[in-house]
């Protein structure tokens, strides 16, 4: 085997294991629209790549009123693949939201518990 072809095998297998490695990294978003106009609801949410989740800690949104929820979902997913075994899951809270004012607001990050390992939410930009 010449060296040229070992090391486009090992160059294969290391890009396949940070593959999948990346894949099974835990994640928690927060998601909401960038702009929105005083009086009218949006939604915020957190996003949390896995089930399991307490200690759900929702940061200050002074500048906000929240006006229903918090509404929780989870989701579950396998999928066999050649005899092969996967399975996703992921639970979800979402929040509706009025502005109080106009301006551009940050929404700051979130953060929960799982396994014992904290998690922290990305921080968003809410323009009203």
């Amino acid at each position: 085997m010449s060296i040229s072809y070992r090391n486009k095998i090992l160059t294969a297998l290391a890009a396949t294991l940070m593959i999948a490695v990346n894949a099974f990294s835990v994640t928690f978003r927060a998601s909401a629209p960038k702009s929105g106009v005083v009086g009218e609801p949006f939604n915020l949410s957190y996003t949390l790549n896995e089930t399991g989740g307490q200690g759900f800690n929702i940061p200050d949104i002074s500048n906000f009123d929240i006006v229903a929820g918090p509404y929780t979902s989870s989701s579950s997913r396998v999928q066999i693949v050649n005899g092969q075994a996967t399975s996703t899951s992921s639970e979800k809270r979402t929040y509706t939201l009025v502005a109080r004012k106009t301006g551009t607001f940050t929404l700051p990050a979130a953060s929960i518990t799982l396994n014992g390992e904290r998690l922290t939410s990305n921080s968003l930009k809410v323009s009203v």
